[in-house]
């Protein structure tokens, strides 16, 4: 499974930045999980009574499927992957300003 995190930026509004003469400090939305998406196939083994193959045909793929999901975005939430989405924001973010202006100080929190 990959799980896609990150801050969605449209929730960023005028209020969440500030800017001085020297700084250029960002209030961020929280990281959140952007995807999940099923990298290689599931190999379900469902050992179905014959009764229940005749009337009710389901051999479990979906279910599986959601419960990898949900399991995945658990694991995301752990505070060290959130760390990393956070750095890896911040990171960017950075970046791509000092494109715009290379002399701000450029100070990046979340809320």
């Amino acid at each position: 499974m990959k799980v896609s995190s990150g801050v969605d930026l449209q929730k960023l509004s005028a209020n969440d930045i500030s800017l001085t003469n020297d700084q250029i400090n960002i209030d961020l939305p929280a990281i959140e999980i952007q995807s999940v998406e099923i990298l290689d196939e599931i190999v379900l083994d469902n050992k179905q009574g014959i009764l229940k193959r005749l009337l009710a045909n389901d051999d479990g793929y979906n279910q599986a499927l959601t419960n990898l999901k949900e399991q995945a975005k658990i694991a995301a939430q752990e505070d060290k992957l959130i760390n990393e989405a956070q750095q890896s924001t911040i990171n960017e973010i950075k970046r791509f300003i000092k494109f715009i202006d290379p002399d701000k100080e450029i100070n990046i929190q979340f809320k």
